[in-house]
């Protein structure tokens, strides 16, 4: 009797949880402390640039460059990729010279004129040199890279020459690539002004002193490096990032996608990773800068090296 009281085609009744509304889901994250850290790195940042502007301008014409940490990232880069035994034309190499040049216009005319040597040749340092202002011209790091290159650009033009007709002078001009014809004072200066550019000065291209250059050109083959991977994995995430998108439309174009929302718990997310970037960029910047004085002012002596004077 009970069986007649349904019908045989009777739909289940539906479950008691879907009529339960589902409490929204909880945001994760501190989005007013990442904030926090924001203003506070862009007031530092801000206070340095603005505390920089206030020194005498004369103070910071003879105090030579303007320290770039973006300079000093793209000038390695350059060097180490001509350095990498990468097919590079010369046409190349102007070129990359060409982008540090427009970089260097706020300053680092001094290491401009060392990455001037490394990507064209002594001759194009000796003309940089030629360009800069005169009291700057004046210092003593710039007579010191000024000396340098001219032996470099001698050592360079007799190499050129058939080996029977190479005098006595021609082998001393030679050997300067070896042993750079300055005294040890000079280079301790011109490494603590300059840093690691100072130190790729004394070991320049075509030096017998193989050793000392490629300890010398590891920052710029490990930037280089870096910076070509990170290039690879850009281009991975964005073809990556380009199929998602195909597969996206493609499953919204046949109705597939369900519970789509406006809006998202985790917006604090990307405060919080503009936030670490900040910082890290900063760090980043700060221990290279810390490295480098340690690393280059504190190097021994190069092999091969020889008093003037």
């Amino acid at each position: 009797m009970s069986d007649g009281l349904h019908a045989p085609d009777a739909t289940e009744l539906p479950a008691l949880a879907e009529f339960v509304e589902r409490a929204p889901p909880r945001r994760i994250g501190r989005p007013w402390l990442a904030w926090a850290v924001i203003l506070a790195l862009t007031a530092l940042i801000t206070w340095g640039q603005t505390t920089r502007s206030r020194k005498d301008p004369d103070e910071q014409q003879l105090a030579g460059d303007t320290k770039s940490f973006v300079f000093d990232l793209q000038a390695r880069y350059t060097i180490g990729a001509v350095n990498s035994g990468l097919p590079i034309k010369e046409s190349e190499r102007r070129q990359f010279f060409d982008q540090l040049q427009s970089m260097s216009a706020g300053g680092n005319r001094l290491r401009l004129v060392v990455a001037a040597g490394e990507l064209v040749g002594p001759k194009q340092a000796l003309a940089e040199i030629a360009k800069l202002p005169d009291d700057l011209s004046a210092s003593p790091e710039a007579q010191t890279l000024k000396h340098l290159y001219e032996s470099y650009a001698a050592a360079q033009a007799t190499q050129s020459k058939p080996e029977a007709e190479q005098s006595a002078d021609d082998q001393a001009a030679i050997d300067a690539l070896a042993a750079p014809p300055i005294s040890p004072a000079e280079r301790a200066a011109l490494i603590e002004r300059l840093g690691w550019f100072g130190l790729l000065a004394t070991v320049p291209p075509g030096t017998p002193a193989t050793q000392e250059r490629a300890a010398a050109l590891a920052p710029a083959i490990r930037a280089f490096g870096l910076v070509f991977g990170a290039l690879g994995l850009g281009c991975v995430a964005g073809l990556l990032g380009f199929a998602m998108l195909i597969a996206l439309v493609a499953f919204a174009a046949y109705g597939s996608l369900r519970g789509l929302q406006v809006g998202s718990p985790f917006g604090g997310v990307y405060a919080e990773t503009f936030a670490a970037w900040m910082a890290i960029f900063l760090g980043l910047g700060f221990l290279t800068a810390l490295s480098e004085n340690r690393c280059c002012i504190k190097q021994p002596e190069l092999r091969g090296f020889r008093s003037v004077g």
